[in-house]
């Protein structure tokens, strides 16, 4: 630690010829920004963002705060599924501990490293805004509520399945070519899948469109409503 410091010091100082501001920019700058930026994890990134995994978690999800916490942006996936070494789960999700750890797994420094499997996560989205969804519609009083929730249900219920029936056909066609079946069955397979991708991008295209078109209705009046 003091090596590195000192080094960092140096090399600041030795660029700005100035090795009096190096100590207060290199030393005590940089300690300032990085307490505080470590310490968002535990203040911003349980007050601003949004909640796709667990809406009764404190914690968010706001990518602007991976950027500044080294990734811990992704605050409310880490919470709901805090056995998963990954905080962002896409791989564009700016996450440096995650791309450590996995190269050090290449390296085989690390190993078993834990994963939730895609069907649960997708599971739970769905889930999570059918709820954020329903709770929305029970407070407007100038819409039809019975034919909005459900919409809600029965698409949502839809969702679950078609997820729940893509990861097992996955699971069985990439098992299947292990076991180095018959190119016909392989095909068919394929063809499955392929049909079974083009369905769900519609009907979550749909979420979608009835999820923004639902958050956007204003509630005339707050008051509890069971789910």
């Amino acid at each position: 630690m003091l090596i590195s410091n000192g080094i960092a010091f140096l090399v600041v100082g030795w660029f700005l010829d100035d090795y009096m501001g190096a100590f207060f920019l290199a030393c005590w700058t940089r300690l300032f920004l990085l307490h505080h930026f470590t310490w968002f994890i535990n203040s911003l990134a349980h007050t601003w963002g949004d909640r796709p995994f667990c809406q009764e978690q404190s914690a968010v999800n706001n990518y602007i705060l991976a950027l500044l916490t080294f990734g811990e942006g992704y605050h409310n996936y880490h919470h709901t599924f805090c056995n998963d070494y990954r905080n962002g789960i896409r791989w564009f999700h700016f996450d440096p501990t995650k791309w450590l750890i996995w190269t050090l797994s290449k390296c085989g420094l690390t190993k078993e490293l834990k994963r939730m499997d895609s069907y649960t996560i997708q599971k739970r989205m769905v889930l999570e805004r059918k709820r954020l969804l329903l709770g929305r519609v029970c407070n407007l009083w100038y819409v039809k509520k019975d034919e909005l929730e459900k919409l809600v249900r029965e698409l949502a219920e839809k969702l679950v399945v078609e997820f729940a029936e893509f990861n097992q056909l996955r699971v069985n066609y990439r098992l299947a070519r292990k076991e180095g079946r018959e190119p016909d069955q392989l095909k068919f397979f394929k063809q499955k899948l392929s049909i079974l991708r083009k369905n769900l991008k519609s009907n979550w295209r749909l979420w979608k469109q009835l999820s923004r078109h639902i958050l956007k209705l204003k509630p005339f009046e707050s008051f509890p409503c069971p789910i």
